[in-house]
């Protein structure tokens, strides 16, 4: 996808600079959580599918990062083979941390020259985009110090300019309308680097679109319109075969932002709507239509999605009406992608998973977004129409569960599965919830043996140990 490019980056050899330990006073939960880490890495190494585990010993990285064990954290990610994806995940804990001088450290050790796009541009995308994130990270939390440390060590200047954008948007809220205006300043005048190389342009249309959006939500909307133009010109730019990404990418970013004329007119021009890689795109300019208040239009925009993609943005739909306190709009939208499910049967030979086997989306949803009872409900309609479905679709529901903190009731839940747990999300949103509340020994009582799963309830417990001890509540 366009605005989200993975690039798999070797590691480096390691530095020495971050071996020293961490501070030996801490709080419980900071300790507490640092010993559920170590455990979760030992856990997600025994996972017998190699990159999946690789990448979930990463994500332990980061949340060790954000506990502060610079040890711990450097130890857990030279680990892995894919070394990048630990530098990645601890700075980003870092970041969340506030330790600035760790997060610079981990970013630099990044190099992306075994990935296309970085080969192409011959630059170090994903250390650029990760330092991107540090700004990010640091400037939401009104470290503009931090996060242009973070912006002046970004080598391509498109990235440079989406950094520059989240510290502008940062600046604005915070008040300071004269350093904003300059961050905005330095922004545009990055997203426009002194380069031919025709794919250049596939990384201006998000930089622009960051300002624009940036400047609307700071409430500059005639501004933000003009770097729209400048989005889209670039996508115009744009080597044949990403044109219908680009476009659709830029139409959903209108959306989001509320320039719904704008995201409409850019919509035609999308050929084949239903298609990957913009199908997605297509499905998130549904639900930033639906934010607008647009419903007709969201649901047209929703039904020219494809598979899948066609249901996940139906049932983000309702979660968006749920959101805003419609329940009634958000029920009628539920009911018909269930009721489509009741009176189909699922096709699973072909390659590809057709729209009527993905209703689950409709439960996690439900549940998620604030109608537990409407999600069981429903949950209990697609199991009597799709029996075969039903460990997929109880899972789905105690995903939801597990996310809106009710932890109980997605246990309930899981115990109605028959044969394999609920995916790792399920289990790191369900300690998440038990971690804020400090019940660790009870959430670990009843965790599951099958290790990735183990993993993710450890790390998810970690998390919320880490949110009590910055005093978020459950």
């Amino acid at each position: 996808m366009l605005s989200g490019i993975r690039l798999l980056p070797h590691g480096l050899a390691l530095g020495v600079a971050l071996l020293a330990g961490s501070a030996s006073a801490q709080p419980a939960d900071v300790v507490r959580a640092r010993q559920l880490l170590a455990e979760a890495r030992t856990e997600a190494e025994k996972w017998s599918d190699p990159d999946p585990a690789r990448f979930m010993v990463g994500q332990v990285a980061g949340v060790q990062a954000r506990t502060g064990d610079r040890q711990a954290a450097l130890a857990t990610a030279t680990s892995i083979s894919r070394t990048g994806w630990g530098w990645m995940a601890a700075a980003k804990g870092f970041a969340d941390a506030g330790d600035v001088d760790a997060a610079l450290e981990f970013a630099r050790k990044i190099d992306s020259k075994n990935d296309m796009m970085s080969q192409i541009l011959q630059q170090n995308l994903e250390r650029d985009d990760t330092l991107r994130e540090v700004a990010l990270r640091r400037a939401q939390r009104g470290d503009f110090k931090g996060a242009l440390r973070a912006i002046r060590e970004i080598g391509f200047s498109p990235m440079a300019a989406r950094a520059y954008a989240s510290l502008a948007e940062a600046q604005a809220r915070a008040g300071d309308a004269a350093e904003a205006r300059r961050s905005f300043a330095l922004a545009l005048a990055a997203a426009d680097p002194p380069q031919t190389n025709p794919y250049v342009s596939i990384m201006q249309l998000p930089a622009y679109d960051d300002i624009a959006r940036s400047q609307w939500r700071a409430g500059d909307r005639t501004a933000a319109l003009a770097a729209f133009d400048k989005g889209l010109a670039a996508a115009r730019r744009t080597p044949e075969g990403y044109h219908d990404c680009a476009f659709a990418v830029h139409a959903a970013d209108r959306a989001e932002a509320g320039d719904v004329a704008g995201a409409l007119r850019i919509l035609r021009e999308v050929k084949e709507p239903r298609r990957m890689p913009a199908a997605p795109e297509v499905a998130r300019m549904a639900r930033g239509l639906a934010e607008a208040g647009q419903h007709q239009r969201a649901l047209e925009a929703a039904a020219m999605a494809s598979g899948d993609w066609r249901v996940n943005a139906g049932a983000e739909l309702g979660g968006v009406y749920l959101r805003k306190g419609d329940a009634t709009r958000a029920a009628e939208i539920f009911e018909r992608v269930i009721a489509a499910a009741e009176k189909t049967v699922p096709d699973r030979t072909g390659p590809i998973v057709l729209v009527q086997d993905m209703p689950q989306a409709v439960v996690r949803v439900q549940a998620r977004d604030g109608d537990p009872a409407g999600a069981i409900r429903n949950a209990e309609r697609l199991v009597r129409a799709r029996p075969s479905d039903s460990d997929d679709i109880y899972g789905a529901l105690a995903t939801g569960q597990a996310e809106a903190g009710d932890s109980e009731a997605a246990l309930r839940t899981v115990a109605l599965i028959k044969s394999y747990p609920p995916q790792p999300e399920m289990w790191r949103a369900l300690g998440r919830a038990e971690g804020r509340r400090g019940n660790v020994d009870a959430a670990l009582a009843r965790a599951p043996q099958v290790d990735n799963r183990r993993a993710a309830l450890l790390m998810g417990l970690a998390e919320g140990l880490l949110d009590r001890s910055e005093g978020r509540r459950p």
